[in-house]
């Protein structure tokens, strides 16, 4: 945190190995977009070591630095650093406490507090009445949870005062596996058509000593969006499920089918206009693996539909070894208004789960993905209410983790616009809301991973 008119600098330190060798040079980035710092800007500076020095600092440097550090031997990122600009020193304060939590025995739990002063606070978490080693971040996560609870709290602190959060408690919970928090339902709502707006929704079966097929429920709706009052519907869905690049069903209309419509009423869908609606779905068991879904519209059509998967497990029946939903997500073409990209999701059982939700839209195009949302914005919601929210994901070392945990591609550059939530919630529905920064439209995938 700096204030107006002073100095602020970034300082790195870098090693490497021998065949690297000497001669490591450095590229400053500023919200992502390259600092020239060779001294034909007298509003930076840099030294030898690797810092950058932003000099008569203004309400405009505010935002994020990086460093690519690089010589003969390879690069690296450094992580990102945000610069805050004040014109007045403040104590800190807590706008959002963390929250209690009841989770399974052996499940991961995620505790956060929001916190703003000036200078930039700093954190410390403590069990009990013990400092937590290393637990120096707004965010907390434990894994493996063992039998015994605990309050935890979070002390703020900067120049000018120290606050401590309202002590969240920790309950281990030892439910029955048919109660503990899983996945299961995601649905996109977005605008679907053919090429760039084909509408695609994957999802992965397993989990951790599980096996067998995994009954699902997967509709793709255009029509029957129609009475709830939407209009621009897509009017012809077809629908096909990919195994890799092998489709293995597909649909059209959905023709009134009958076990669609008894996991339709099993799992809480609401039913389809008619029997003779121009809607997709698919009764389907398949294997652990990793799927995808494609919607798009017959003969070129184009319009709002809305894509869902529903786990069908039957009451009663789910074990220890039941696959789950482990990860769903959906790609395609964000808008504004009415067409940005919006993905619902419930956590079923009695015990809270923890759940990575990612935004991708830079980082789409390091796999060939073209015309890609350049700055997404990521809020979560429970109803109307805003839970959390995140506009560049700042190379957090907790979210890099947990992304390589479930198998996530990983967000190599941490300067990247990325969007990414890692958060711990009690059973219900939530709603995850993609959009454009500065109405910014392209192609993006939202992500909503299961965390063991």
């Amino acid at each position: 945190t700096a204030i107006i008119g002073s100095r602020a600098t970034f300082t790195i330190a870098v090693t490497s190995g021998t065949a690297a060798g000497q001669g490591a040079f450095y590229n400053w980035h500023f919200n992502g977009s390259y600092i020239e710092t060779n001294g034909s800007d007298p509003k930076y500076s840099r030294a030898t070591d690797g810092s950058l020095t932003i000099n008569n600092v203004a309400l405009s440097d505010a935002g994020n630095y990086a460093v690519l550090a690089q010589n003969t031997g390879g690069r690296v990122y450094s992580n990102v650093a945000a610069l805050t600009v004040t014109t007045v020193n403040a104590a800190p304060t807590i706008a959002t406490q963390p929250a209690s939590q009841t989770i399974a025995a052996g499940g991961t739990v995620v505790f956060s507090v929001a916190a703003s002063g000036t200078p930039e606070p700093t954190y410390q978490w403590r069990r009990g009445t013990t400092a937590i080693t290393g637990a120096t971040s707004a965010t907390l996560v434990l894994s493996g949870a063992n039998a015994s609870a605990a309050a935890y709290t979070c002390v703020v602190t900067n120049s000018l005062n120290t606050v401590t959060s309202a002590p969240a408690n920790l309950t281990v919970s030892t439910v029955a596996a048919a109660e503990v928090g899983r996945l299961i339902n995601l649905a996109i709502r977005t605008s679907a058509g053919t090429g760039a707006q084909t509408l695609i929704v994957g999802f992965a079966t397993g989990g951790a000593g599980t096996s067998g097929a995994k009954p699902l429920l997967i509709r793709g709706v255009g029509p029957s969006l129609n009475q709830f009052g939407l209009t621009g519907t897509l009017v012809d869905p077809e629908m096909t499920v990919f195994q890799g690049t092998t489709s293995i069903a597909t649909n059209d209309n959905w023709a009134g089918d009958a076990q669609v419509f008894t996991r339709a009423a099993q799992v809480g869908a609401f039913a389809y206009a008619a029997p003779t609606s121009l809607d997709a779905a698919l009764a389907l068991s398949p294997a652990l693996g990793t799927y995808s879904v494609q919607v798009v519209g017959k003969a070129g059509g184009t319009g709002i539909a809305l894509a869902e998967i529903y786990d069908a497990t039957p009451a009663g029946t789910f074990t220890a070894t039941t696959p789950r939903l482990v990860n769903v997500s959906a790609r395609t073409q964000v808008g504004t208004g009415g067409g940005i990209l919006i993905a619902g999701f419930v956590i079923g059982g009695t015990t809270a789960k923890t759940v990575l939700i990612r935004g991708i839209g830079p980082t789409l195009g390091v796999f060939g993905v073209t015309g890609v949302l350049d700055d997404p914005q990521l809020q979560l919601y429970s109803g109307t209410t805003l839970l959390r929210e995140n506009d560049n994901w700042g190379g957090d070392a907790q979210i890099s983790a947990t992304g390589a945990s479930v198998g996530a591609f990983a967000l190599a550059n941490p300067a990247s616009k990325d969007a990414v939530l890692l958060v711990t919630l009690p059973p219900g529905s939530y709603t995850a809301q993609i959009s454009g920064v500065n109405a910014s439209t392209g192609v993006a995938l939202v992500e909503v991973y299961d965390v063991p």
